[in-house]
Order: structure tokens, then C-alpha cells, then sequence
């Protein structure tokens, strides 16, 4: 287990120089605009990471979710990480969404140390992926943001232990992938309903050839623990080459000028006319009533 952060630590993020609202307009523009495949990219990967472990595919399992609506379930996670993103987890529909969140999660069991590492999945898989696959690798500055947005969603969770840099938060997901990836007959069968919904977000020419896309964006132990066939060498060398020529075409373009993700617009797989934030998430249960959720003062367009 990482040492928690002192007390006083909690009030900025920890080890770094950027102050919160800097770092959330850094990671804003790189995942609306700048790095919007890659990190779109990296936090589908994030999430498929977290069902190779097999304590928290037996939680993800047991809320029956992913099973009964794997696409609602998958894009309404989508969708509050998005509006996090958008509007700041300390924006009053930020706010919203954090207690949305929390209040979902009272009602499953989880560890501090599952809590901390479904965290640094957003952290660091998705960083490595921008590394790794991006039309440029990530920044320092870059790396610094996107730790410390997570570092305050984390706070605002009621976390315990919190990374206080993007390395810390390497050395905890390392470690606790290294003891806690295995295969189990949940995590398998949680990524065969989660196979589909995958290829509903790759790009239309490439989707026929989503779940080979799929198991060459994750390395061998998570194919392994994923009960998923390990790609050949020569595929990974061809995947590699094919990033690299997008790579070079890429470059050349000029950065979009929409945003990837516009606030109760975005998400027509599941909500053709639009989504309210008390929409997402799973079905309430008579008396627990609605959210008072503020309008949205992004950008609709």
C-alpha cells in the first residue's frame, strides 16, 4: 500500500507547479481538442484494464451492469468523465457528477486500494497510450495536468491515498497490476459484453476489425489476464507501423476546431436527442429522487 499524503497536501496537487485550474485547462485542450483520439483511445483501454483484475471484475459483475446494458453502462461512464473534463470537477455540474459517482459506488464494496487504482488507470494507460500511439507524445507539463485534474477528482471522492506526481502514480499501478492481473471467468465474460461496445467507438472504416484493434492496443499480460487470444509479433509490428503512418498524416493537420465532446449533445448511440445528467448511471430505485443538476454552461454546439 502507497503512504497516504499528508493532510495539508490535499488542498493542491502534490509535486507539481500548476495550480488547479491551469492543469484542468491543460487537460481540456488536449482531450477535446489537441489529443482528442488519444485520450478518448487511452481511457477506453483504461477501462478495459480494470477487468483483468479479478476482485474488481467480481464487483463490476456482481452490480449486473455491464451485463444488462453494456453500451448504456459504457457510455454513461463515458459520458461523466467527459463532463468532468468539460466543466472542471469543481464547476457546479462537475460537483454533480461527483456525487452522482459517489452515489453509485455506496453501493458496491470497494477497497481503497481498488478505489486508487481504477484512479491511476486514468492517469497513467491513458498517458502511455498518447506516448506510444499519439500524433506526438505527451508533454511534462502534459503528464503534471492530467495527474493533478485526477488528484482533485480523487479528493473530491473521499480517497485516501492520492498519487502526488504522474511518476507516483506509475510506481502505484505498476506495482499493483504486477501483484493483482489475472485471468478470471468474470473479467472474461465482462470483456466478451464489453467487445462490442469497443467497436461502436472506433472509427467506421476500421470496425470490422475491432476486436484484433482491441487486443493490439493492450500488451500480452493484459490479453493473457483478459482471456484474449496474445497478437502475433508481425500484427504488432504492422499495428505499429499503421499508428506511424497516421502519425505523419496527423501532423500535418491543423488542430480541430469542435470539441470532441459537446455537454448533453454528445453520446446519439444512446441518446438520440440529447442526454440531462440525471439520465446516466443505473436505473434510481423508487424514493431515491432526482438530482437537482445546474444547466450546463459549455459550449452546445
Amino acid at each position: 500500500m502507497v503512504p497516504r499524503p499528508k493532510d495539508e497536501d490535499l488542498e493542491r496537487p502534490a509535486g507539481s507547479r500548476l495550480d488547479l485550474s491551469e492543469a484542468h485547462a491543460i487537460y481540456r485542450q488536449m482531450a477535446l481538442y489537441d489529443m482528442a483520439f488519444e485520450v478518448q483511445f487511452g481511457l477506453e483501454m483504461s477501462f478495459v484494464r480494470t477487468l483483468a483484475v479479478p476482485s474488481i471484475a467480481k464487483v463490476l459483475m456482481g452490480t449486473g451492469e455491464i451485463l444488462a446494458r453494456p453500451l448504456k453502462r459504457s457510455l454513461d461512464t463515458a459520458l461523466m468523465m467527459y463532463e468532468l473534463i468539460d466543466s472542471g470537477p469543481d464547476s457546479p455540474r462537475g460537483r454533480a457528477v461527483i456525487r452522482m459517482i459517489n452515489q453509485m459506488h455506496r453501493a458496491v464494496r470497494i477497497t481503497e486500494d481498488q478505489y486508487s487504482y481504477v484512479l491511476t488507470t486514468f492517469i497513467v494507460p491513458a498517458v502511455r497510450f498518447m506516448d506510444s500511439y499519439g500524433w506526438r507524445p505527451s508533454t511534462e507539463r502534459e503528464k503534471e495536468a492530467v495527474t493533478a485534474f485526477y488528484r482533485r477528482v480523487g479528493q473530491l471522492m473521499g480517497l485516501g491515498w492520492l498519487p502526488g506526481s504522474y511518476k507516483e502514480a506509475e510506481r502505484f499501478l505498476d506495482a499493483y497490476e504486477a501483484e493483482s492481473l489475472a485471468p478470471s471467468p468474470e473479467g472474461a465474460r465482462l470483456m466478451r459484453a464489453t467487445r462490442d461496445v469497443l467497436a461502436t467507438r472506433m472509427p467506421k472504416g476500421t470496425r470490422w476489425a475491432s476486436p484484433t484493434l482491441v487486443r493490439l492496443m493492450l500488451d500480452d499480460r493484459l490479453c493473457e489476464a483478459l482471456s484474449l487470444p496474445v497478437p502475433a509479433p508481425a500484427a504488432r509490428r504492422a499495428f505499429a507501423l499503421a499508428m506511424a503512418a497516421r502519425r505523419a498524416v496527423v501532423r500535418k493537420r491543423p488542430v480541430r476546431a469542435e470539441p470532441r465532446f459537446r455537454p448533453g449533445r454528445s453520446g446519439k448511440d444512446v441518446y438520440p436527442h440529447g442526454y440531462e445528467l440525471e439520465d446516466l448511471g443505473p436505473p434510481r430505485e423508487p424514493g431515491e429522487g432526482r438530482h437537482v443538476i445546474p444547466t450546463s454552461s459549455g459550449e452546445m454546439s
